[in-house]
């Protein structure tokens, strides 16, 4: 059933942006064939990364394994470059880079809903990883900027709306 419905959402959004690339091309003449041909040289590139990663992912491992020391230790491990557990905080540290730099932003352009949301994943988030197995340091590290990049925001904006507004 999981596959089918991946299925289904793959399906969803190669639909949608079918539906983009028909809606840029008709409403911008002149440079809409050209961002679409951009977009999907860009797709295409990054599908291209993305299998050579994985095609090189296990003889890179296993050529790791064999030696002794940090290389060794990081590839080995539960949580090392070669798992999902390594990967998804890293990713994740794009949405504290960007609260960030929207340090300066108005209050009246920081939404409150969101800023909530993040407040909260990274508070649930920080707790969560300690008590996966393996416990997940890098996965605390992300959460804990998270929370406060946009706590902070979230701050500014409550105390902009509530206790400023006469």
């Amino acid at each position: 059933m999981k596959n089918i419905h991946g299925l289904a959402t793959t399906l969803r959004k190669l639909f949608r942006a079918h539906r983009w690339a028909e809606h840029k091309m008709a409403s911008e003449p002149e440079t809409g064939p050209s961002t679409v041909r951009n977009a999907g040289l860009m797709a295409a590139g990054a599908a291209a990364g993305i299998g050579a990663m994985i095609a090189a992912s296990t003889p890179l491992q296993n050529s790791l394994k064999g030696g002794s020391g940090f290389l060794a230790r990081m590839a080995t491990h539960p949580a090392g470059p070669f798992y999902i557990h390594f990967w998804a905080p890293n990713f994740k540290w794009a949405l504290s880079i960007n609260n960030l730099m929207d340090y300066d932003r108005p209050t009246d352009k920081i939404s409150l809903s969101m800023t909530s949301a993040l407040t909260l994943t990274g508070l649930i988030f920080m707790r969560w990883s300690f008590v996966i197995t393996p416990v997940n340091y890098s996965l605390f590290a992300v959460n804990c900027a998270l929370s406060t990049s946009s706590g902070y925001l979230l701050a500014r904006k409550v105390k902009a709306d509530y206790f400023e507004a006469a």
